[in-house]
C-alpha cells in the first residue's frame, strides 16, 4: 500500500496534471511538497521539465524551493525547462525567487 501511495504521489508531479496537483496540495496529509527522490529531484524538476507554467505556480505558490538542485549539483527547474525553450516557464521561476547565482 505504500508503495501504491508514493506511486500515486509521484505520479502526479511526473505527468504535471493541474487538477490532480491541485488535489495533492489541499490534502493537508502532512505529504512534504519539496520531498526529494533517490536522484534528488523535486516535483518542481518533474513539472518544469513538462514545461507546465500552471504546475510550477502552484508548486511555487506553496512555497517550494525554487533553487532546488539535483543530486549532481547540476541540475534546477531552469534547466528543465531551458531545454525546452520556454521563456515564460523561466519568468515563473525568476517571479517566485529563482537564484541564478
Amino acid at each position: 500500500m505504500i508503495a501504491e501511495y508514493k506511486a500515486l504521489w509521484w505520479n502526479v508531479f511526473k505527468k504535471a496534471e493541474e487538477t490532480a496537483l491541485q488535489e495533492v496540495i489541499k490534502s493537508s496529509d502532512g505529504r512534504d511538497i519539496d520531498v526529494v527522490d533517490q536522484d534528488g529531484q523535486t516535483a518542481l524538476l518533474f513539472v518544469s521539465r513538462l514545461c507546465s507554467e500552471q504546475c510550477i505556480k502552484l508548486l511555487a505558490e506553496e512555497g517550494v524551493n525554487v533553487n532546488h538542485r539535483d543530486n549532481n549539483g547540476k541540475l534546477m527547474a531552469l534547466h528543465m525547462a531551458d531545454d525546452y525553450v520556454r521563456p515564460e516557464v523561466a519568468k515563473v521561476l525568476l517571479d517566485f525567487g529563482l537564484n541564478l547565482l
